[in-house]
């Protein structure tokens, strides 16, 4: 069995060869091929890649692919996907690396069965910020519905590293990243768990996740969450609405918490006219069809802050104003700390 890993590079001159080392270092004993994609970096990480691979002796067979412009972390990995011949393929980001037994250990599940993912534990070095835990017990498997309930529950991240996917599987359902999207991770995730039929769970740590600089989370701003989430809240409820998915509780669930999480990030900062400015400019990308929600079942009695939909605007604007002044919504815990 083959097995593909995709690095995507860009601005990592420090991190790179580590990353690649750790790749060379897999005692796996089936073909492996590492596909490194340059997304057009400007520092010297191009440099470091070439010396690595001219020094190089080993098993891997590596692929050094240019773009000839800059498309971002999603375009990286999709190129990744259109040009992997394995069976299965990994995500590795360049800042980051993976145990010497990571492929063997991910890899040993498919001899009994060609599951459509497995997942392996990881950890973090850099952060005492608490990420999200793979919660599931080791050797368990996840079938058809089981798959989503687990993630919408939070028993396994939604990050798309550290996750051996059946190559043709993630071609034949189309899960490509949306590109020029930030937190892309969160939609591939939701559509990979609406997808897959099968997935198995290692309960060893086979991905070593690296934050850089002393709090990235402190860096993180709110109009650029907003947009993010706006886009990734209304993608994930057409996508699940053109597959008859979107009313089935646990698939509403993620979707309304990703518009309330846009939401919050619009309503965020404490200048009242840069919250109407936030709201006006996503507002259409989080409204949703009251009337048949309610028809569904999701929404037993019409919500007032949802009467935001049908109206103007800005009277949404300011209903959902009121309501936030009154506690009247549904209080959510914010994921992330923000600045504006």
């Amino acid at each position: 069995m083959k097995i593909s890993i995709v690095i995507p590079v860009y601005n990592v001159e420090e991190y790179i060869e580590g990353c690649l080392q750790s790749v060379a270092a897999q005692t796996y004993e089936g073909e492996m091929e590492c596909i490194v994609v340059d997304d057009c970096t400007p520092d010297g990480s191009c440099a470091v890649v070439e010396h690595f691979l001219e020094d190089y002796k080993g098993n891997v067979q590596f692929k050094f692919i240019h773009h000839e412009v800059n498309g971002g972390l999603s375009a990286a990995r999709n190129t990744g996907i259109c040009n992997a011949t394995g069976d299965y393929i990994l995500f590795l980001d360049s800042d980051d690396e993976i145990t010497p037994n990571a492929v063997k250990l991910l890899a040993e599940p498919l001899k009994e069965r060609n599951y459509d993912f497995v997942i392996g534990d990881y950890e973090v070095d850099g952060s005492d910020y608490p990420f999200s835990p793979l919660l599931l017990p080791h050797g368990v498997t996840l079938e058809g519905r089981e798959i989503f309930s687990a993630m919408a529950s939070l028993q396994w991240y939604m990050m798309a590293w550290n996750k051996l996917c059946n190559l043709s599987f993630l071609r034949a359902n189309n899960l490509y990243f949306k590109e020029g999207l930030l937190n892309e991770d969160n939609l591939w995730s939701f559509c990979l768990a609406n997808s897959a039929g099968s997935m198995h769970v290692v309960k060893r740590v086979t991905y070593k996740y690296k934050v850089r600089g002393s709090s990235i989370m402190g860096k993180i701003n709110s109009y650029k969450a907003a947009e993010a989430f706006s886009i990734i809240a209304s993608e994930a409820y057409e996508w699940s609405r053109k597959r008859g998915l979107l009313y089935r509780k646990d698939v509403w669930g993620v979707v309304a918490h990703y518009r309330a999480y846009a939401l919050e990030c619009c309503f965020f900062p404490s200048s009242l006219k840069e919250r109407k400015r936030r709201f006006l400019l996503f507002r259409d990308r989080l409204c949703i069809d009251v009337r048949e929600a309610r028809k569904n079942g999701r929404l037993k009695f019409l919500k007032l802050k949802e009467v935001y939909n049908s109206v103007s605007p800005v009277a949404g604007f300011w209903l959902l104003q009121i309501c936030r002044a009154l506690k009247m919504g549904k209080k959510r815990k914010m994921l992330l700390p923000f600045k504006e």
